[in-house]
Parts: structure tokens; sequence; C-alpha cells
């Protein structure tokens, strides 16, 4: 393993850090899940973060398995799971926004 694996590993954990503190955090503009629709309220922005934190996790668990034990899928895993993370966090996001629209009276 270089020096290339460690610091994905790194990334990860940071990741894994970061992901840990999303719920807890107000509407901004810096930090979170931040799309159009998840700042409409404090409703979206929670949920919203709370789904993008599990999901962030959820790549950094993956990525840390890998480091671990398939060292040679190490890039793929950390790469395709941030994506996936991001994308999935995005999509999710938008169908609480439109929960939170619909139920409204």
């Amino acid at each position: 393993m270089g020096i290339e694996s460690y610091l994905i590993l790194s990334v990860s954990i940071i990741i894994a850090i970061i992901s840990i503190i999303m719920p807890f955090t107000h509407i901004n503009r810096k930090f979170g899940v931040r799309t159009k629709w998840s700042i409409y309220n404090n409703q979206t922005w929670y949920y919203s973060n709370i789904i993008g934190s599990i999901l962030m996790l959820i790549s950094s668990g993956i990525t840390i398995f890998s480091f671990c034990f398939y060292p040679s899928i190490l890039k793929v895993a950390f790469i395709s799971s941030i994506i996936a993370a991001g994308v999935l966090s995005v999509l999710l996001s938008y169908f609480v926004y439109i929960y939170v629209i619909h139920k409204k009276p």
C-alpha cells in the first residue's frame, strides 16, 4: 500500500467525522446537503442532512472496509461510493422537499 491508500483512508475518516456533525447544523450555505429544496425550511434541512449523513457514513464505511480487506479496489470503491452517496443525497433531499410541500394543508 502506498501513500495514496493512506490519503484516501484519511479523507474517508474526515468525511465520516463531518457526516456525524451534519444533522446538528442549522440552515447555512457552507456545510451540509445544500440544495435549493433542502434549505426550504428547517424540516427539509434536518431530514436532508440526516439522509446525507447516513449515506456518507456508509460510503466511508465501504472505503475503510475496502482499505482493510480489498486494497486492490480501494480507489474504485472510494470514488464510486462518494459519487453514489452524493447523488442519492440530492435525490432523496428532493423527495423530502416534495413530501413536505404536499403535506402542507
